[in-house]
């Protein structure tokens, strides 16, 4: 609990990356794991325990969306329309528009070249419908929304800083509009037609007899934030390595000025997973020397897309096909004592064997599996199974269902998310849970070795 507050606490200033609050907590890792004992992980003489990772900072600074129909101009007001770009200044003058669906479908490279795709819906599955889409050669993605209360949340959010990989940042224009706003412009019915008919297995898509005109900028600028890695020496580094991993970055200042707090220090998440790896790295410290490496990692810009996951994938630190396993620590004080575990990238490793009977082992049960499916892409790990590296999560905090939803629909990214009543019985069982199952994992003779 105590690195939990220091971690949460206000002087740290939600840990954003970029910021004052970046500097300290990566200086407070490096601090407290050194006096444990662990030495630099980066591999690197040029960057001891810091790997840089480059990020471009966005923020929309101005949006217009306005269309052609029967040769009149009707332009949408900021309430029923909202357009954002990742570059400082894109203009789509009068492209026509495809209406999707929810579902794009296997399409061609080049196949919207030009296009406006509309997608019905906004989403986790239809981010990944737009993402589709733009990799199908879309000019712009426009997603229906259902009210104007939404685009202002949006166009609020997309005004403030957000991230990326400074080598991912490309053309993406993306507009936001109301149900209203695109039945103003193509006709209720037709809108409530073409929703129905996408509903349908065989439907491929529809033209429609309008364009748009869409313009968008941003403040966009450069800045080197960092993933943090140590590591626990092993005796022989061809035996392979695994990896400790937890986001250290939350979201800085993120409430308007009139709130009386108005930072969102990220105790929970993911303050609480940084202290269960400082204390696991002690015990395995004071466990060893082990066969292998153990690492640890804390990455950057998580709450963004796992960002600072997919830069070390990029520019590992170690060879990836000798990381034997990688564990992801995120938000774990959240469940009470008892709390059945969650195994999050069940069956996308060869150790769901052994990782069972070690649950098996520690008297506890398995939480629901659909739901620990639902969060697999929601995390670190997925950036690293995405690349064919192992990676999973063990963890009560999404064990079981009605702590989970407390969690979601108070303290999750609010500045509400403070050190103080904070739930440490789960987050105790699931670091006994993975201190067994990564001494194990960590011994030739309880793993055999990746390499003679």
């Amino acid at each position: 609990n105590a690195h939990i507050r220091i971690l949460a606490s206000d002087e740290f200033g939600g840990r954003r990356p970029g910021t004052e609050g970046e500097r300290k907590t990566l200086a407070y890792l490096q601090n407290q794991l050194e006096a444990i004992g662990l030495e630099s992980g980066t591999n690197d003489p040029a960057n001891p325990w810091l790997a840089p990772v480059e990020l471009t900072r966005i923020a929309s600074t101005s949006s217009r969306v306005e269309f052609l129909k029967d040769g009149k101009r009707i332009m949408l007001a900021d309430k029923e329309a909202f357009a954002g770009t990742n570059l400082r200044r894109s203009l789509l003058d009068y492209a026509p528009l495809f209406f999707a669906g929810s579902t794009i479908g296997a399409r061609e490279s080049d196949e919207f070249v030009g296009q406006v795709v509309v997608l019905d819906g906004v989403s986790a599955r239809t981010a990944r419908e737009r993402d589709a889409a733009f990799k199908a050669g879309a000019a712009a993605v426009m997603q229906i929304v259902e009210d104007a209360e939404l685009i202002q949340t949006i166009s609020t959010r997309r005004r403030k800083d957000s991230f990326r990989l400074a080598d991912e940042t490309r053309d993406e224009l993306t507009v936001f509009i109301t149900r209203a706003g695109l039945a103003k412009i193509i006709g209720d019915r037709v809108l409530s037609e073409l929703s129905a008919r996408s509903q349908s297995s065989d439907f491929s898509g529809q033209a429609l007899l309008v364009t748009a005109r869409i313009e968008a900028t941003s403040q966009v600028r450069s800045l080197t934030s960092h993933n943090l890695i140590a590591k626990i020496p092993g005796r022989n580094p061809r035996n392979g390595s695994l990896i400790m991993m937890g986001h250290w970055d939350h979201f800085g200042i993120c409430e308007e000025t009139a709130s009386d707090d108005r930072i969102c220090n990220g105790a929970v998440d993911n303050a609480s997973g940084l202290a269960s790896m400082i204390e696991l790295s002690k015990r395995l410290m004071a466990k060893g020397p082990h066969d292998r490496d153990i690492y640890f990692l804390a990455t950057t810009a998580e709450e963004w897309g796992l960002l600072g996951a997919k830069a070390f994938i990029a520019r590992p630190a170690l060879p990836p096909d000798e990381i034997v396993m990688t564990f992801n620590f995120d938000s774990v004080a959240i469940a009470k004592a008892g709390t059945p575990v969650a195994f999050v990238g069940q069956g996308y490793t060869n150790i769901d064997s052994m990782v069972l009977e070690a649950i098996t082992r520690s008297g506890r049960k398995m939480g629901s599996q659909i739901v620990a499916d639902s969060f697999l892409k929601r995390q670190d790990s997925w950036a690293f199974l995405e690349a064919g590296v192992p990676a999973l999560a063990l963890t009560s905090g999404l064990g079981d269902e009605t702590q989970l939803e407390q969690f979601f629909s108070g303290r999750y990214h609010q500045a509400s998310d403070n050190p103080g009543e904070l739930e440490f019985g789960g987050a105790i069982e699931d670091l006994l849970l993975h201190e067994d199952l990564i001494t194990q994992l960590a011994s030739v003779a309880g793993y055999p070795a990746v390499a003679d």
